[in-house]
Formats: structure tokens, sequence, C-alpha cells
């Protein structure tokens, strides 16, 4: 990948930086495909009875566990561009964004206490990346 922004003509710590902006791309659509694995785990879990034929026929199920899977993927390939401290505190999004799909598809309420949660989680990651 360092190789594509030389032949770019972009310049060294310039290429770095680039690939820190992209590690943090990565995470970011892991946590929302992570966020989209929990809400397809949750409509499979309403759903699931004591057997082993209805959980491997439970396609919610197995998609939240494939999103899960897919998600994974995008969180190591950005690992293994960025400092470990920096990538894991931005899964906490993932937080974030299941809230917002609970609020849609499965009409959950948010409080006072959770929206101050999800705004010092947002406060903290801002002090963590810069």
């Amino acid at each position: 990948m360092l190789w594509v922004f030389r032949q770019l003509g972009l310049k060294e710590g310039r290429v770095f930086n680039l690939v820190n902006i992209f590690a943090v791309f990565l995470v970011l659509v892991a946590s929302m495909i992570g966020s989209a694995g929990s809400l397809f785990l949750k409509l499979g879990a309403d759903k699931l009875k004591p057997s082993i034929s209805r959980i491997i026929s439970n396609y919610s199920l197995i998609f939240g566990l494939f999103l899960y899977g897919v998600s994974t993927i995008f969180y190591v390939t950005s690992l293994k561009m960025d400092d470990l401290s920096i990538i894991y505190p931005i899964t906490s999004l993932s937080y974030i964004w299941t809230a917002m799909l609970s609020m849609k598809f499965l009409k959950e309420e948010m409080n006072i206490f959770k929206w101050t949660g999800i705004f010092f989680i947002v406060i903290g990651i801002i002090f963590i990346v810069n």
C-alpha cells in the first residue's frame, strides 16, 4: 500500500498520515458492520428456540454472526496499520451505532443517561484520536 502512495508522489510523512486515516476509516466501517451484526443477533435471539435445527435455520442469527466476521476482518486490517491504543477506542462508536439502530428498528427508547453516555464516548474518542 505504501508503494501506491509513493507512486502518487506523496512524501513519506504524508503517506503515514493517509495510512492512519485509512485505518481509522476501516475501524469506523468495522464498528458499523458490527453494530448491524448486533441488531441481527437480537432479531435472531427473539426467534430462538432450543433446537439445533431451529438455530441452523435462524437466518437473522446466522447473518448477525456473518456480519461479526466481516467486521472482524476490517478491524484486524486496521490494526495492521495503526496502534492498538488509537484503533481500539474508536470501536466504542459501535455503542452509538447500536443505539441508533435499536431506536430505528427495535423501537427502543433513549433516556438522558444513554444520551449523556454517548456524548462522553464521542468526547473520549476525540481526545484519543487527536
